[in-house]
């Protein structure tokens, strides 16, 4: 078959069609495979915990649901798959497979999950060792078929089984890689110097051990160009001060005597990628801050205050409170490059690397912020050939390679908030006139939600997560609350805000807009309208609810409304047989389908969940909506 006819053939496919033919056979296998590249924004998310070894996923599509109908599994959001790979091969017995490079793989009915077996001869009843064999073999399974470009996140817990971190892609762009907090892990020499060697990620958090190898330090592969943007190390006993993973930004607590080290060894050349140390010591005192330098040559900081401040509230925006901040520089050797250690409150120390000659506008991420102040050092420039319809300035900082735009704006006079919208929203135009923009990682508003800034998002854009950071809930208008629910594509939105400007107003969904929302998480609900919920996959109220409000919640949902919801997570309080019955009245219910199993591994799968070693006693019921089976309520 000529392969033009070949490659009509497959562009008819799907993304579940292709991934299900996938396992078929080895020659369907390699036949998807010609055309992998054809394929694009495809993503995975890899998770480990007590139970074994979670892969999702995604080619990015918002609510396109499908049901293929050959293996009976309907993906939570259009165009999702997720792998189970259980340490216990007791899961598996009985179940019919596929087979994936001699790997049994089962389908499950619920909650869209494949199961894969660990029934692999060469290493018996080694569960661990099976489920990395059965962890690599799916990749390159997937690798072989999907241009998998992104993972968004890989978390572990406490189990992070030998060999695992040595069959990770290294073509992957990682987004974040981390340990859960709370919890340490341990791991191999092999697999921590893979890791912080060949792996590109944005951020890595660290809280690992190396038992198997006592008094074990890291050595840096010289040859190797550092791709970590932030490393966070929370126990450090493998950490060699003298010569610091490759990342650009370090972040971990230290004693006295190993802050020294660092900076002597900076001075001498060596730990050449840091640009950015938040150090915590502790106890620092008169005596071990002398310690602290003790062999390095200090000098009177040539940064200004206001450059210091404008730093350190880059990188840690609450230490701006402090009074207590001190600055010296030091100097390395090797080529003069100069590094400003700054010390707050006597805990924190943060060492910044200068950049020469605009390094760190060209190298380094570029920040646009809304400070008006001048910068004595700083040149302006005008921009008002590209952003023609206000007079603001433009002004490149020296570090963190910040740009900042003046407000002065002759039509809003002083009043700066309705200044920084239009400079916000004349600052995007420009933006997506010369980029192609596709994705804003993170949103996030703290104490403050500027009157119009809302309106100024682009809507097409795929939001990582929109988090509005505060105590009490922030002023919103009907507009601002409508624009974010129906308009904006993000895969979590943390709300919690109110609409004071109309009284009891509730948001009504329009009925024509698809959802676009993964995970909604709601604070403060005085807007919700529980009979029919805003459109999202997963939907958490943070705040405790009403009996009555839980009732007519599944009530509607067995109506027909709220129908993008697929899983809620909500807090009642204390549940007694009397309220029980109260939450489902005029509901029938009937004894779950769902497995105990299939219940925990929701909770396994997704992140949004408590985890499931956390959870209480629970009990669940079934209903029925439109005549055939469709959700669960667990309590």
């Amino acid at each position: 078959m000529p392969l033009l006819i070949k490659r009509m053939i497959v562009e008819e496919l799907g993304f579940d069609e292709r991934l299900f033919l996938s396992f078929t056979s080895k020659r369907t296998s390699n036949f998807l495979g010609l055309f992998r590249t054809d394929l694009k924004g495809i993503s995975i998310t890899i998770r480990i915990n007590h139970s074994g070894v979670s892969v999702c996923l995604r080619k990015t599509s918002y609510r396109s649901f499908k049901r293929v109908s050959a293996i009976n599994i309907r993906s939570f959001i259009g165009n999702e798959w997720k792998f189970r790979i259980p340490y216990d091969q007791d899961y598996m017995k009985g179940s019919s497979a596929w087979i994936i490079d001699g790997s049994a793989v089962q389908a499950g009915n619920y909650p869209s999950t494949i199961y894969c077996s660990l029934n692999d001869e060469p290493v018996g009843l080694d569960a661990t060792r099976n489920a990395v064999i059965v962890f690599g073999k799916l990749l390159r399974h997937l690798n072989s078929i999907l241009n998998i470009q992104e993972c968004r996140q890989f978390e572990f817990i406490m189990t992070l089984p030998a060999g695992l971190l040595c069959e990770l892609d290294c073509n992957y762009s990682y987004s974040r890689i981390e340990t859960r907090a709370g919890y340490m892990a341990n791991t191999t020499p092999e697999d921590l110097t893979f890791l912080l060697d060949n792996i590109k990620t944005d951020r890595l958090r660290l809280n690992v051990a190396v038992p198997s190898a006592p008094g074990y330090k890291y050595r840096k592969n010289p040859k190797k160009k550092h791709s970590i943007d932030v490393l966070r190390i929370i126990n450090y006993s493998w950490v060699d001060f003298s010569e610091l993973p490759a990342a650009r930004v370090i972040s971990m607590k230290i004693q006295s005597w190993e802050m020294n080290e660092v900076l002597k060894s900076w001075v001498a050349g060596r730990n050449w990628a840091l640009e950015i140390g938040d150090f915590e010591v502790h106890r620092l005192t008169n005596l071990n801050r002398e310690a602290i330098f003790n062999g390095i040559t200090r000098f009177e900081t040539q940064l200004t205050k206001s450059e210091r401040d404008k730093f350190l509230e880059s990188v840690y925006p609450s230490l701006q409170l402090f009074l207590d901040i001190t600055a010296v520089d030091i100097l390395r050797k090797s080529d003069g490059m100069r590094a400003t250690v700054v010390e707050v409150a006597n805990r924190n120390m943060f060492v910044m690397v200068w950049s020469s000659s605009c390094h760190s506008l060209q190298n380094g991420p570029v920040v646009f912020s809304d400070y008006s102040e001048q910068i004595s050092k700083a040149s302006q420039l005008q921009l008002t050939s590209t952003i023609r319809k206000y007079d603001s300035t433009v002004q490149p900082e020296l570090y963190p390679s910040t740009i900042y735009c003046d407000l002065n704006d002759k039509r809003v006079g002083r009043y700066t908030t309705s200044n920084l919208v239009i400079v916000f929203g004349e600052l995007l135009t420009h933006l997506n006139k010369f980029l192609k923009i596709e994705k804003c990682r993170q949103c996030e508003f703290n104490n403050v939600i500027p009157v119009g800034s809302i309106p100024q998002f682009d809507c097409t854009y795929s939001y990582e997560k929109i988090h509005i950071r505060k105590a009490n809930p922030a002023d919103v208008t009907p507009e601002d609350l409508t624009l974010l629910l129906e308009h904006i594509k993000t895969k979590q939105l943390c709300l919690n805000v109110k609409v004071s400007s109309v009284s009891d107003y509730k948001y009504q969904k329009n009925p024509e807009k698809k959802g676009s929302i993964d995970v909604v998480k709601i604070g403060n609900y005085s807007w919700v309208d529980f009979s029919d919920l805003p459109a999202a996959r997963v939907i958490s109220i943070m705040k405790e609810l009403r009996l009555d409000q839980m009732n007519v919640m599944l009530r509607s949902w067995v109506a027909g409304r709220s129908r993008d919801m697929e899983i809620g997570y909500f807090e009642i309080g204390k549940l007694t047989d009397q309220n029980h019955k109260f939450i489902f009245t005029g509901i029938e219910t009937h004894v779950t389908q769902l497995t105990g199993a299939e219940f925990r591994s929701i909770f396994d799968s997704n992140e949004n969940l408590p985890s499931n070693g956390a959870l209480p006693p629970y009990s669940c019921r079934g209903y029925y909506k439109g005549g055939r089976w469709d959700a669960s309520h667990c309590d």
